[in-house]
This record gives C-alpha cells, sequence and structure tokens, in this order.
C-alpha cells in the first residue's frame, strides 16, 4: 500500500510540472515582445523542460527498480516460508 502512495506521488510531481511547464509556454507566447526574443525564450524553456523532464524520468525509473525490488525480496520471502502453498 506505501508503494502506491508513492506512485500517486510521483504522479502528481509530474502533473505540477507539466503544467508549470505549459503556463511557462503559453506566457512567453502571449507576452508582448519581438518575435526574436520569443523564440529565444521558447528554446531556452525547452531546453529547460528536456532536463526536467529527463530528470523526473530517471526518478521514476528509480522508483520502478525499487518498487520490483521490494516485490521480489518479498515473494522470495514467502517462498521461504511457504506461505504460497495452499493450505488444506
Amino acid at each position: 500500500m506505501r508503494g502506491r502512495s508513492r506512485g500517486y506521488g510521483l504522479a502528481i510531481v509530474i502533473m505540477f510540472f507539466i503544467g508549470g511547464l505549459i503556463g511557462t509556454i503559453l506566457s512567453l507566447l502571449l507576452a508582448p515582445q519581438s518575435g526574436k526574443k520569443t523564440r529565444k525564450q521558447i528554446r531556452r524553456v525547452s531546453i529547460d523542460a528536456q532536463d526536467g523532464i529527463a530528470d523526473a524520468a530517471q526518478k521514476a525509473k528509480e522508483t520502478m527498480n525499487e518498487l520490483v525490488d521490494q516485490c521480489i525480496e518479498r515473494f522470495n520471502a514467502a517462498l521461504e516460508d511457504n506461505s504460497l502453498i495452499p493450505r488444506r
């Protein structure tokens, strides 16, 4: 149950980041300035977003690896205890 809440928390953080990114891009596109300056800002924001998404993906991968390791450990422990074999 604890792993589920961690996964939901990570999803909320990712959604928050994506929402902020969309808001930033919209504010840049709607701001009254020259096209050259706007394109430069969009390029900078997109590079920052790419880095942020790569970081979020790496954290998600690490979290999933931890969860898989925990599941394997619990399964192996259950096999050793014979608790997976139904009793009659």
